[in-house]
């Protein structure tokens, strides 16, 4: 596994994003080569997904988790009132433009493929979709 991985995706947060966000979710898990063993949350990351258990503030899962499976998780906490809290930044942020914003995600991880901590496979994050007119 490289060090300076890059990933970030967005869609919307229907049906069809929801597709998305799955095989998103499935390329992370693929390039770092893992499941999903634990999660958490925090207001500047959104919803942190890690390989390990060890990181500060994870809940751990039962057992590890594919991308499938952890979707039942992540489309919850994106439709939450706490996601709703997650800090919103640059082409994240609600635009006024000649056109509409809509709710979707980002699925991604930061310098050296982290989020938040070593720990982290990948992070998922509210965010609106910019339509023009």
């Amino acid at each position: 596994m490289a060090d300076n991985r890059i990933f970030n995706v967005n869609g919307r947060l229907d049906r069809g994003g929801e597709k998305l966000l799955q095989d998103a979710l499935s390329l992370a898990l693929a390039i770092k080569g893992t499941k999903v063993a634990a999660w958490r949350v925090s207001r500047e990351h959104g919803l942190i997904l890690d390989w390990t258990d060890n990181a500060e503030g994870a809940n751990k899962l039962p057992v590890p988790m594919d991308a499938k499976q952890v979707m039942s998780i992540v489309v919850p906490w994106l439709e939450s009132d706490e996601a709703k809290e997650t800090e919103l930044d640059g082409w994240d942020k609600y635009a006024d433009h000649a056109g509409h914003n809509g709710p979707g995600w980002r699925a991604y991880c930061g310098a050296w493929g982290h989020v938040g901590g070593y720990q982290a496979i990948v992070a998922v994050k509210p965010v609106f979709m910019w339509y023009g007119k």
